[in-house]
């Protein structure tokens, strides 16, 4: 039998640790209604799996046989509930000589097992399966190592993590599907399709391949002219297909006459996302230099959605998509539909 043997940490000092863990478990929309109107049989999911969970991290060394039992001084176990899943996040404190992050990975855990328990009997099939039901994401977000009463370690150590926890839990908590709906604001393209010529546009094929893998899904490409009236009711339109999550103008946004989409949308009265634009230009920068200063591209928010205004440039559509959308979209919406 292969030796094993408990790592001796005598030596070392004691200081101010703290590991953050999260996970998520996906349910029906059914279980989650259940959950939320507190009509399960086996009662309150949300108080029960926290406690499960706070039990479970002062348990660690009975169930991991290696772990040094640790005098723990904190345990947090956030939850939060969305429409098909439910995520966890559990924190732990503890000024010890080694690490807390199996104690917050087993409070994460058995959190979500917890919770699986208390609904198994809406989550099974006609034959007893789970179909659907899913833990999944499960891992350490953040662990830091301070000396007690002094400055944060150094970094070089590897014991502490820079993504901030609250960037992590949101995007862990972000829609794992997004459905798109792309405008192409082209006088030239709107009076094509009109006659029905062909089309000379090639923006909707660059969309569509740098859309092609991700979690971002193009449901439908219209045309329209660069008239005020047409933007403005094309828009008002798709922001009322219920499908439709984020919305792609392309076109109208440089400094001509000609271009209104944003004037248009500014009129309706929506939010802005100003970081979009601030951050589009200055990754066109990077590739087209002070030419950038021309655009006007820009992002609104309205009702738990949001509207990216982008250059006609296939090109710049494609650097706003890879860079910016695909990597953000998710966790734009989950901020945007947050319940209070």
């Amino acid at each position: 039998m292969t030796r094993l043997h408990m790592i001796d940490v005598s030596e070392k000092p004691d200081s101010a640790r703290m590991a953050a863990a999260s996970g998520e478990i996906h349910l029906s929309t059914r279980t989650i209604h259940l959950i939320r109107s507190g009509k399960l049989e086996k009662g309150d999911v949300i108080g029960a799996s926290k406690l499960a969970g706070i039990l479970a991290a002062k348990q660690v060394p009975s169930i991991l046989p290696l772990c040094h039992p640790l005098s723990l001084s904190s345990i947090t176990v956030d939850i939060e509930i969305h429409d098909d899943f439910i995520a966890v996040k559990s924190t732990v404190k503890a000024n010890e000589r080694t690490g807390v992050e199996m104690e917050a990975l087993t409070a994460t855990t058995v959190t979500l097992l917890n919770i699986w328990d208390m609904v198994k009997m809406h989550e099974k099939d006609e034959y007893g399966q789970y179909p659907s039901t899913i833990i999944k994401d499960i891992t350490v977000d953040k662990k830091m190592k301070n000396p007690i009463g002094g400055e944060p370690a150094s970094k070089h150590q590897g014991e502490e993590m820079t993504l901030p926890d609250t960037v992590s839990m949101h995007k862990r908590a972000s829609p794992k599907k997004v459905n798109m709906a792309l405008i192409i604001v082209s006088t030239t393209r709107f009076k094509e399709q009109r006659a029905g010529k062909t089309s000379s546009d090639r923006t909707i094929e660059a969309v569509k391949g740098a859309l092609d893998g991700s979690s971002v899904h193009l449901v439908s490409s219209q045309f329209t002219a660069d008239d005020a009236s047409k933007i403005q009711s094309l828009v008002q339109q798709t922001m009322e297909n219920e499908m439709i999550d984020i919305i792609m103008l392309s076109g109208g946004t440089g400094i001509s006459p000609r271009d209104r989409t944003v004037e248009t949308l500014r009129s309706l009265g929506y939010g802005l996302l100003p970081g979009f634009g601030e951050l589009f230009r200055k990754l066109s920068y990077q590739e087209i230099g002070a030419a950038a200063m021309l655009s006007r591209s820009t992002a609104f928010i309205k009702d738990g959605k949001c509207i990216f205004c982008v250059p006609g440039s296939p090109k710049a559509v494609v650097l706003a998509i890879e860079k910016l959308i695909i990597p953000e979209a998710g966790h734009i919406l989950s901020q945007l539909r947050k319940e209070e």
